[in-house]
């Protein structure tokens, strides 16, 4: 069956028409179907098709007189309804050739299953920890537009201390880095998740997150999460760091790993060393 044959067997004009030839003395047949609706026409003859709904085309030779054949003709076809903005979304052999299913594009991503969901760890226990000037606990949603817009993944404890206390002002916020030259440090604020889109607001995370990835150049890999005097503390998102907290030193003179220092291996360890501290 040549490429011309195939047009005749099968062709699309425009966007609503199909046209479909029977196979002749060969015994090749072609045949169509949407939904109970069979498209089997002779001749010139065509009919409207939906792309909205699955498409399903058999054909094949019932004397299976020349498999390659088919193998072929399949070939062709899943090219030729390619290029009339179709989609293929199964295929298998029958008895006598081949039954592949085809959709418009649109309507193909719509059929298609959707990728089953990432479980998220479940939340770790945190830490008590008091604080003050919080406009209350994050809400799921709020958290996962988060997410969404800048596409990170939080880890488990922060997202949870974003849903239980959502920021502010810790009443213990005293921290020893361990580090000579820089010693105990004060953390200010927590960043809180806030009902404030599309404006700066000093304390939105969302804003912090926006306004240091692109005027002070912090990579990606990391969220600014709370305040330390003129440093920043930051939350590692991305990569086999992930989770782990450090303080940014010096941002005025942008982002260089060596102005940084590691905090703790996690957010719940932060908090734990926080509370710590306070009892000291």
């Amino acid at each position: 069956m040549s490429p011309q044959q195939i047009r005749n067997a099968m062709a699309l004009y425009g966007d609503a028409h199909f046209w479909i030839r029977h196979g002749e003395s060969s015994g090749w047949g072609v045949q169509a179907r949407q939904g109970s609706r069979l498209l089997h026409l002779v001749g010139d003859a065509s009919a409207r098709v939906s792309k909205k709904h699955p498409v399903i085309v058999e054909f094949g030779d019932p004397q299976q007189r020349n498999p390659a054949h088919t193998v072929a003709v399949l070939r062709r076809l899943r090219r030729f309804m390619e290029q009339n903005g179709f989609v293929e979304l199964s295929s298998d052999q029958t008895e006598f050739g081949a039954r592949v299913t085809f959709a418009g594009k649109g309507a193909a991503k719509k059929l298609a299953p959707a990728p089953p969901a990432t479980p998220r760890p479940e939340a770790p226990q945190l830490p008590q920890v008091k604080l003050t000037d919080s406009p209350g606990a994050a809400k799921p949603d709020g958290i996962s537009n988060l997410e969404s817009k800048f596409e990170i993944q939080l880890p488990a404890d922060y997202r949870a201390f974003l849903a239980q206390y959502n920021g502010g002002v810790p009443a213990a916020g005293n921290l020893d880095t361990g580090e000579a030259d820089v010693g105990v440090i004060t953390i200010d604020r927590f960043l809180s998740v806030t009902d404030s889109p599309g404006a700066f607001h000093e304390n939105d995370l969302g804003s912090n997150i926006e306004f240091q990835w692109g005027s002070l150049d912090l990579p990606e890999d990391f969220i600014p999460i709370a305040r330390a005097d003129e440093d920043i503390i930051l939350l590692c998102v991305k990569g086999s760091n992930a989770g782990r907290v450090r303080l940014w030193r010096d941002i005025e003179g942008g982002y260089e790993e060596e102005n940084t220092l590691s905090l703790a291996g996690s957010f719940a360890e932060l908090l734990e060393r926080l509370s710590d501290r306070a009892t000291e």
